[in-house]
């Protein structure tokens, strides 16, 4: 599917969970992925692209923890809102970050994640984590 206002025509990026479709992103799609306030999630991001991407969440910082499965030591270990993954080789394995999400904080809502690369992220390269708020059972 061809993006309506991509002039480099049939060029599509996707940001797209393990298991699901690839879509391209419209502001009307469901959230890609939930979770609950008061959640700390580990997820591992690859790109299956052979060129760079750099992922990006808004309103959250999260902790680097690993490279490629290797993990990163704890003293350079640190908090970001971007993380870059270099092109597949066509080869190797994909490279990969995993990286800590803690929704423990005040944000409640969807939460846009994306390529930082804007002309990525503007032809199909988005989600939604929709942060749902805190159950009264979980206090």
């Amino acid at each position: 599917m061809q993006h309506p206002n991509n002039p480099l025509g049939p060029t599509n990026f996707f940001l797209t969970p393990q298991g699901a479709t690839p879509t391209l992103f419209t502001i009307d799609n469901p959230p890609a992925t939930v979770t609950r306030q008061g959640s700390v999630e580990d997820w591992t991001i690859q790109n299956q692209a052979m060129e760079d991407h750099a992922f990006h969440l808004h309103n959250l910082h999260f902790l680097l923890l690993a490279k490629n499965g290797v993990p990163v030591p704890r003293d350079q270990q640190q908090y970001r809102d971007v993380v870059d993954l270099p092109f597949w080789d066509g080869v190797s394995a994909y490279p990969n970050v995993t990286v800590r999400m803690d929704f423990r904080g005040a944000d409640v809502g969807d939460l846009i994640y994306e390529c930082d690369y804007l002309f990525h992220a503007d032809f199909g390269m988005r989600a939604i984590a929709r942060v749902l708020p805190k159950r009264e059972e979980d206090n």
